[in-house]
């Protein structure tokens, strides 16, 4: 058997979301928040999918040997650790901006 090991960062956005996995066209399973699964299947070309509500991951195309293991990192959003931060500080400068210099951009 080969084995498909799927670790999913934890991350704020979509934290209470479930991924689902879909290995060959079939839904494998699924994994929350921070979680890592390992699916033992069989040796020879895998096509492997993530899909969460509407959205997809890329197809992932490889072949596999007897006893070998294929490791993803899964992620909903690559750059969410920059992401929340920003729109926090654009937030946080509209209010000072509107509030201490009394002045209207938006």
């Amino acid at each position: 058997m080969a084995t498909i090991k799927i670790n999913r960062k934890n991350e704020f956005n979509n934290k209470y979301s479930v991924f689902k996995i879909f290995i060959n066209n079939i839904q494998v399973g699924t994994i929350a928040n921070g979680e890592t699964k390992t699916f033992n299947i069989a040796a020879g070309n895998q096509k492997v999918v993530a899909k969460i509500g509407w959205c997809s991951s890329n197809t992932n195309a490889f072949n596999l040997q007897q006893h070998e293991t294929k490791n993803f990192i899964l992620s909903g959003f690559k750059h969410s650790h920059w992401f929340m931060p920003i729109v926090g500080g654009i937030i946080a400068l509209h209010f000072i901006l509107k509030f201490f210099l009394i002045c209207n951009i938006f």
